[in-house]
């Protein structure tokens, strides 16, 4: 049988033959199999070939089979249609955007967290004044980094003339770094031949929402060295030790009165030990007319893949050394911090001064220092010294009401409620339109979904078809999100 219709002047070849099969031309099934053995019993010798380059004839009890290769030249030219639509990578994208978005399975240890954790545990000290000095978590056996010197002195040429068109931004730069050697947090290296020394680049990104330091020096320990690789590659990232936002944010709705406070510097009051800190080299010189100097960092600095889990498992050390001397801080620091960030809640004012000076004292312990504090009561900010507060901003909402941001969310004090502040959506009712809107709106509670729920049943006059006790619950965080 052929797979495929043969040409139609074909069937002319053998029109004067008497054919077993009528429509030997076209494809069909197989209806009978004959074996091998009755093939002298079917045929009689006979055979016609009107071409060389045609299929032969074979004479048989049924009639004449036509059977052989056929020329190409006699087959029609393909005509090929392919049709591809593919929607998968935005269907992976919103897969993933709804699974950041999900509580978090319960967590399992693997191996390379296991030996971040012992190697923590068996490296870390104390500084006699009281400062943690915490191990680079470095990957075994330890590889050698290729040259860093020259694409870093690059981007330090790069750096410079992008300052030199904006004397603002190299004032604040050059300040910045002038404040990182006054606070000690990074000093002249001793010996820059250093084996396995690795110098990292930095710039800076601008940060217009923050009350307090608008540009921040970013170290770029991902920048690969001439054997391809960097310090990132050589360094452990350590477990996951970040609290859920969703449910720090869920807890600060459930008291009276609620404080938020910043550690401030919280990386660069982490010392890293001295013999770690041949990898984490900088460049740098206050004008491009002054000699190149290259400066070691002391401390935990950001950009390095470990040095959140060196960061937040401090605290959790420092939680665990004062515990019994300041139990109400110790379990702030494990359950209501994220990052350097601490939101409490009290269910009196008295209490929400307590919890205040125990953090205060606790993190005195290990020269940490709290910033930017905010709180729904009054009262409680008259504790703080003014210029430790942070300063509500005015977030463009119709009301002209001032908020600050926690955790990224804004928060009115004021009134105690989480409020949003939208841009301009993109039009268009397709599937990227929408995933784009609703992307734009960070709100890790889920307010407005459950606000807009509140608003269809209380506009359509619905609260009657509803169980009272789980519109208390919407109710509830209804409120979250006014």
């Amino acid at each position: 049988m052929p797979a495929t219709n043969l040409p139609t002047n074909l069937r002319e070849s053998f029109k004067h033959l008497v054919l077993a099969d009528e429509n030997f031309d076209k494809p069909s099934n197989v209806d009978l199999l004959l074996g091998a053995e009755l093939f002298h019993s079917i045929y009689d010798g006979q055979r016609v070939q009107p071409s060389h380059d045609l299929p032969v004839a074979l004479h048989s009890v049924f009639g004449w089979v036509i059977t052989g290769k056929l020329n190409t030249n006699y087959l029609p030219p393909p005509k090929i249609s392919s049709l591809l639509a593919s929607t998968r990578s935005l269907d992976e994208g919103l897969k993933r955007f709804w699974e950041i978005e999900e509580p978090p399975s319960q967590v399992i240890l693997n191996p390379e967290d296991i030996k971040c954790e012992q190697m923590y545990s068996n490296l870390t000290y104390r500084n006699p004044d009281g400062r943690y000095v915490v191990p680079m978590l470095l990957k075994e056996p330890i590889s050698q980094l290729g040259d860093s010197f020259n694409q870093s002195f690059s981007r330090l040429v790069n750096l410079e003339r992008r300052l030199d068109r904006n004397l603002e931004l190299k004032k604040e730069y050059t300040a910045f770094m002038r404040e990182y050697k006054l606070l000690g947090h990074m000093e002249p290296s001793a010996d820059s031949n250093k084996i396995g020394q690795y110098i990292i680049p930095h710039h800076c990104v601008i940060r217009p929402e923050s009350t307090t330091t608008k540009l921040r020096v970013v170290f770029d320990a991902s920048a690969k060295t001439t054997n391809g690789k960097s310090l990132n590659d050589l360094v452990y990232t350590g477990p996951k030790l970040q609290n859920d936002i969703g449910d720090i944010l869920t807890k600060f709705r459930l008291h009276a009165v609620v404080f938020t406070a910043d550690i401030s510097k919280m990386y660069r009051n982490i010392e890293l030990r001295p013999e770690d800190r041949k990898w984490q080299h900088i460049l740098w010189r206050d004008s491009p007319s002054d000699p190149v100097t290259e400066y070691e960092l002391k401390t935990v600095t950001y950009g390095v893949t470990s040095s959140p889990y060196l960061a937040i498992r401090t605290l959790h050390q420092l939680a665990s050394d004062y515990e019994k001397e300041w139990p109400l801080a110790a379990a702030s620091l494990r359950h209501d911090t994220f990052m350097d960030d601490i939101t409490v809640g009290a269910t009196s004012i008295e209490t929400a001064l307590k919890h205040k000076e125990e953090l205060i004292q606790m993190l005195a312990r290990a020269k940490f220092e709290l910033r930017k504090w905010s709180s729904n009561s009054p009262e409680f900010l008259t504790q703080i010294p003014t210029e430790h507060c942070q300063v509500p901003k005015i977030f463009c909402d119709e009301k002209q009401k001032q908020s600050i941001k926690i955790l990224g969310v804004q928060w009115d004090p004021a009134d105690d409620n989480f409020t949003y502040a939208l841009s301009e959506l993109t039009p268009g009712n397709t599937k990227r339109a929408i995933l784009s809107n609703v992307a734009r709106i960070y709100d890790p509670l889920g307010c407005r979904l459950l606000q807009s729920w509140s608003y269809l049943f209380s506009t359509c006059g619905l609260f009657h078809l509803v169980d009272r006790t789980q519109m208390d619950s919407l109710e509830f965080f209804y409120m979250a999100g006014v």
